[in-house]
């Protein structure tokens, strides 16, 4: 099941709310009357979040990783700035260039300094007159892998999909983990502690320590594992 608008065939606004309905309108297709948990990282979770508010007594509980009721000013100026060169990109007929290049823009802000430091800490070279730093092979293979599988319309209307979020935390009042990481520079664990101290049912707060920021839910397997055990283990 993709999201709304993944496939770039809807070139219209899509709020995290239109996501979590749809997602009611499935369960209604299959007759599903009520699900254990819903278990969301980044997008994923503000999905969660909307769906917890929205459909709550279809839901026994909810983890959120890494996505909150509402999207962080820094980060919403970070996604505009991608925006208007993905928009670039269109008026000037290099689309592809312009997705690899938001994307590449994407990762500084997924990682952070500490993980570029340990990867990257090498002094720039002239290549073909050109100087160029450690880290933009990396980031070039990163952008060229996006922009092959993804559209600007997808990407443009998700990226604003992000921004629409919000969620009045006191409607959501199902049973409710949250997971934060300290070193997340695009939901920072301030927005997150928020969240839990305004959630309307019961609620937890982890926190893990990553060296890979807001891609920790993709790389620290092993803690987010042990996450979803403590907090589904009545449902395993």
């Amino acid at each position: 099941l993709d999201w709304l608008g993944a496939d770039g065939s809807l070139d219209a606004p899509v709020d995290p709310a239109d996501q979590a309905d749809a997602l009611a309108a499935v369960l209604d297709r299959l007759g599903v009357a009520r699900i254990e948990a819903f278990v969301g990282a980044s997008y994923g979770a503000m999905v969660g979040l909307q769906f917890a508010a929205r459909h709550g007594g279809r839901l026994a509980k909810l983890v959120a990783i890494s996505g909150a009721h509402r999207p962080h000013p820094y980060a919403s100026a970070w996604r505009a700035l991608q925006r208007q060169v993905v928009a670039l990109g269109r008026t000037e007929g290099n689309v592809s260039h312009a997705l690899s290049l938001a994307r590449q823009w994407a990762m500084l802000s997924y990682r952070t300094p500490e993980e570029f430091a340990r990867r990257f800490d090498e002094p720039a070279e002239c290549v073909s007159g050109q100087v160029r730093t450690a880290a933009e092979d990396y980031l070039a293979h990163c952008g060229r892998r996006y922009a092959a599988r993804w559209c600007s319309t997808a990407f443009l209307r998700l990226s604003e999909s992000i921004d629409l979020q919000r969620v009045d935390p006191a409607a959501v009042t199902v049973p409710t983990t949250v997971v934060a990481v300290a070193e997340d520079r695009l939901v920072p664990l301030a927005d997150l502690q928020a969240l839990v101290e305004g959630l309307g049912g019961p609620a937890r707060l982890r926190v893990l320590r990553s060296e890979f920021g807001h891609d920790a839910f993709l790389k620290e397997d092993a803690a987010i594992a042990r996450l979803l055990r403590e907090s589904l283990g009545e449902v395993a």
